[in-house]
């Protein structure tokens, strides 16, 4: 039968190799078995690079824990679309009550027309920001709170802008 294996193998100079095995039983128009057709490939680089990545990744994510700030993401329309889980502790308010809403549903009752249009401006011109100060909106579950926010623009390998990344 056709078969997919990961195998991990010690190199008798002693570093890990690893492969991957891939066979396919080929049959006649009966589905009488013929032969195996399989190849084998070298993926060591490949398992390093996952090893990398999950260090990286665990190394971030403890950053993130530590940090007296909660990150931030939002999409091409300046919608939030992430927000870590020490928003919570700091702000009052949990990630998902974030989510979806756009940058002027987050202001509050009262605000300055024209440091947030220069603000969004900057926005729609998709430039980074440092230090934005305002006061976001709450409601029933959440409370209002005063907010510093600072953000850059991200684009795809095309360079089409896909929106911002940021701390609060």
């Amino acid at each position: 039968s056709d078969f997919q294996l990961e195998k991990r193998f010690v190199h008798k100079l002693g570093h890990t190799v690893w492969i991957y095995l891939s066979v396919i039983a080929v049959r006649d128009e009966k589905g009488r078995y013929l032969y195996d057709i399989g190849q084998h490939q070298d993926i060591t680089n490949l398992k390093l690079a996952e090893a990398q990545l999950r260090v990286s990744e665990q190394r971030f994510r403890h950053y993130a824990e530590a940090s007296a700030d909660w990150f931030w993401e939002m999409d091409a329309s300046l919608r939030v679309t992430y927000i870590s889980e020490s928003v919570r502790r700091l702000a009052g308010a949990p990630p998902q009550w974030h989510y979806g809403k756009s940058r002027r549903e987050l202001l509050g009752g009262e605000y300055d027309h024209n440091i947030w249009d220069a603000h969004l401006a900057t926005l729609d011109a998709h430039l980074p920001f440092r230090n934005f100060e305002y006061l976001r909106a709450g409601d029933d579950t959440v409370r209002p709170a005063w907010i510093r926010t600072s953000g850059i623009p991200i684009f795809n390998e095309d360079g089409t802008f896909v929106g911002y990344r940021g701390s609060a």
